[in-house]
């Protein structure tokens, strides 16, 4: 049983790592649920506390069904970020694997479906680029 939680800036090629490379996984990402009826990615500060909230939920079921590989697909920049994930699944005795994509911000920009602004990927990157903290960093795998 595994846990793996994505880790990169808007762009970054999270999604399509996890299509590409856990193929059967059940993904929690917590833009599944920032898509308003007509099918547009809406973000606001609300919508996005109330997406992770969701998340995080179907986060819990999924453990408690013992599906064999979850996938945590949101950006992860910090500690804080991944916490409640990895406490849960180390609760549950999950391995857990972060896997930190390291494509550069300018490359990420361009790739971005969801309209963050130039100016917040500096912010991004640099919350991405402070090291994890010394009990999460054992867990990183850099791609």
């Amino acid at each position: 049983m595994k846990v793996i939680i994505m880790r990169g800036l808007p762009g970054a090629g999270k999604s399509t790592w996890v299509k590409n490379n856990a193929q059967g996984a059940a993904v929690c990402s917590a833009d599944e649920y920032l898509y308003d009826e007509a099918g547009n990615y809406v973000w606001t500060p609300d919508r996005a506390h109330r997406a992770h909230c969701l998340c995080q939920d179907r986060f819990e079921q999924l453990l408690e069904n013992v599906d064999p590989l979850i996938v945590v697909d949101n950006c992860n920049l910090t500690g804080r970020d991944m916490r409640f994930y990895i406490n849960l699944a180390q609760e549950h005795g999950y391995e857990i694997e972060i896997r930190t994509l390291s494509t550069p911000a300018d490359v990420a920009m361009k790739r971005g479906l969801h309209g963050v602004a130039p100016e917040k990927y500096k912010v991004l990157e640099q919350r991405l680029k402070n090291p994890l903290a010394p009990d999460l960093a054992p867990y990183e795998v850099k791609s």
